[in-house]
């Protein structure tokens, strides 16, 4: 059975265009599928497949940013579409460093213009540049070469976020990413959170493996959050609380190679990045 069918999404249209574009996109944005790292620990695999997002969505359940890419590109590719898979390099402007690969898109062709589709983040559908600079809202948007397009956002003038599209990057890059990185432990709950949201604002859950405790935060704070007392964090469903706790004793079981590889600095999760900031005051 095709994903489309599986989840709802089938659209009758004989025109390839922006508008049917809009419309699964904003469709699949309307089914507001969780964001959760516990069904890739149930199946210990880093980066879920269409066919594995679905049977995850249908159960209640959803997937990381990755995944929700692979989910609309597959959406798009059963309907006709030229899509593909890219990542983005995501730069901290305020402590000047860089995660490469850290950022997820569908980039979809149509008659020459490119769309970049964030499914999860951005939630947005942007037009790319073919050449020079587009603006749009608060995003400038520049083609630096025929595969990498600059996307920042631009507040009262000051540059307070920066993604660089990598066009000719593919899905086995990121799986490459993965596979490097995490080879003595998981990363859900870890540099990825067990889970996630955007709306109406951004929480999310980790486990700190420092402090051998939950943290959870919000655009701004953290909470530290006993092993025992998950059920304060009641903006996470029951089921899926549920889940985070059966799979707790991986993460502690993997808890030293964890903070090895934290001590690195090879890829700051963003709860240790608010954890830097409140301590430099």
């Amino acid at each position: 059975m095709r994903v489309s069918e599986r989840l709802g999404l089938e659209f009758a249209s004989n025109a390839l265009d922006v508008d049917l574009l809009n419309k699964i996109f904003s469709t699949m944005l309307g089914k507001n599928i969780p964001y959760e790292t516990v069904s890739n620990l149930a199946l210990d695999v880093h980066i879920k497949s269409a066919t594995q997002m679905a049977d995850a969505v249908v159960s209640g359940l959803g997937g990381h940013c990755v995944e929700h890419a692979v989910l609309l590109l597959a959406v798009l590719l059963e309907h006709g579409f030229d899509a593909t898979y890219a990542n983005g390099d995501v730069h901290d402007v305020l402590r000047n460093t860089c995660n490469p690969l850290a950022k997820a898109y569908v980039l979809v062709t149509i008659d020459g213009d490119t769309f970049a589709c964030d499914p999860f983040y951005r939630r947005k559908s942007i037009l790319l540049p073919r050449e020079g600079v587009i603006h749009y809202k608060k995003l400038v948007l520049q083609r630096l070469d025929k595969n990498t397009v600059r996307l920042q956002t631009v507040v009262n003038g000051d540059v307070t976020h920066e993604e660089v599209i990598r066009q000719n990057t593919t899905l086995d890059d990121r799986r490459n990413e993965f596979k490097r990185r995490y080879v003595a432990f998981s990363p859900f709950g870890i540099t990825a959170p067990y889970f996630q949201q955007m709306l109406p604002m951004r929480r999310a859950l980790f486990y700190h493996p420092i402090s051998d405790r939950f943290v959870a935060h919000d655009n701004s704070s953290l909470m530290m959050i006993a092993l025992d007392s998950l059920d304060e964090c009641d903006w996470i469903p029951a089921s899926i609380r549920s889940q985070i706790l059966m799979f707790l004793p991986v993460a502690r079981r993997q808890r030293d190679a964890a903070i090895a590889f934290l001590k690195q600095g090879l890829y700051t999760p963003h709860y240790l990045q608010l954890e830097t900031r409140a301590t430099l005051g």
